[in-house]
């Protein structure tokens, strides 16, 4: 499909969903480990360190950005949105057609009766024309800490060819993981659970190993147990 010589614009419309989820452990009886974590959290995950990401996640797919905004909450959170354009496109019409976003949210959970913090980063990246947000998959997910992920991918609209033939989509797709570099996929248990004809895909996957935590210096033989559970819990809930 992309040698195919197409009619004008690329109208097509990708859009990818990746949720991040990183799971710590915080002893029942430790409060100055759970205050830890929440100060760690709001210092390392701001805007701004958002706004890093999305920066890097355009330049790896190809594209430029236009503009940018990026939001702390209180007392807890933070987003992050860029609007963008495909860097190889020189004129503003056409800029202005591949105008796209992608945009970041944190949401971290945490509850002094459990033994467990979860904190989920989601991002969304939405393309047009040419640029594909699949392209960013495998910097996310070697340069974030993540236990599971979850990713929806959706192909909408419809472009045209120079004879005026629908095309609903301009690369072959079997899943999302197809994707990943050999040796991330290595590492994981993988879940896929397609719509094909309906132009959608989703993807779960889960770390065999646990990733480093972000606070905790409980021995991981110690706390191995009580963060399986919880990782296998998430796989299970997200997989469709």
């Amino acid at each position: 499909m992309r040698n195919m010589q197409l009619h004008g614009f690329n109208n097509l419309t990708k859009n990818l969903n990746i949720s991040v989820y990183k799971i710590d452990y915080l002893p029942l009886d430790s409060v100055a480990l759970h205050d830890k974590y929440q100060t760690y959290i709001q210092n390392v995950f701001q805007a701004a360190m958002l706004s890093e990401i999305l920066d890097n996640v355009t330049e790896v797919i190809g594209a430029q950005v236009l503009s940018r905004s990026k939001q702390d909450y209180q007392p807890h959170g933070a987003s992050s949105t860029h609007m963008i354009a495909d860097c190889n496109e020189s004129t503003s019409l056409v800029n202005h057609l591949n105008k796209s976003h992608i945009c970041a949210h944190t949401y971290p959970d945490t509850h002094q009766q459990n033994e467990t913090a979860i904190f989920r980063l989601d991002l969304d990246i939405s393309t047009c024309g040419v640029i594909s947000p699949l392209k960013a998959l495998n910097y996310l997910l070697e340069h974030l800490q993540w236990d599971v992920v979850t990713m929806d991918y959706k192909v909408r609209g419809f472009t045209r060819d120079v004879a005026g033939n629908k095309h609903y989509q301009d690369e072959q797709m079997i899943n999302i993981t197809d994707y990943l570099l050999i040796g991330l996929k290595d590492t994981v248990d993988i879940v896929n659970d397609n719509q094909a004809h309906l132009y959608n895909y989703h993807s779960c996957l889960m770390k065999k190993s646990l990733s480093k935590s972000y606070v905790s210096t409980v021995p991981p033989q110690e706390n191995l147990e009580v963060l399986q559970n919880e990782k296998r819990d998430l796989f299970t809930a997200y997989r469709k």
